[in-house]
């Protein structure tokens, strides 16, 4: 008999209809709590933000790199770093939904109100944070 799974093994039709249900039944199960998981994610992220006016949806997801993708972005620059990104966008009114730092990128989901570019958001961020990481960190 054949099922989702490929061929069922045996030749008792009875005993491959149950295996085949059995295996249908953990299969959906497992896909209905990935799929709760998911959807829980997916209502956080989809919300609309509002201002005075409008109502808007302005949803960017952005990476950038070192030069060389050296691998500098470790240890207390790290933080600082983080602290720094986050206070920027705070003093912008951008709201960070995601962000991850590695040791040679970033990438961050961000929530970008309708009055400001994400040119210009980009250019404050990565501005201000290479200045104040030079500034602080010399040696690196």
């Amino acid at each position: 008999m054949r099922g989702w799974f490929g061929e069922v093994p045996g030749n008792n039709a009875w005993l491959a209809v149950s295996f085949q249900v059995i295996l249908n039944l953990v299969a959906i199960g497992f896909f209905w709590l990935i799929g709760k998981r998911f959807l829980r994610r997916y209502q956080q992220i989809m919300r609309y933000s509002t201002s005075a006016h409008t109502q808007f949806y302005h949803r960017f997801h952005v990476v950038w790199v070192t030069k060389y993708r050296y691998k500098v972005v470790q240890g207390p620059m790290r933080e600082r770093i983080r602290e720094i990104i986050r206070q920027t966008c705070e003093e912008m009114g951008v709201h960070i939904v995601r962000g991850v730092l590695a040791c040679d990128h970033v990438h961050m989901f961000l929530s970008v109100p309708p009055k400001l570019s994400l040119p210009d958001v980009m250019q404050r961020i990565k501005g201000r944070s290479s200045r104040r990481i030079q500034m602080e960190f010399p040696t690196h």
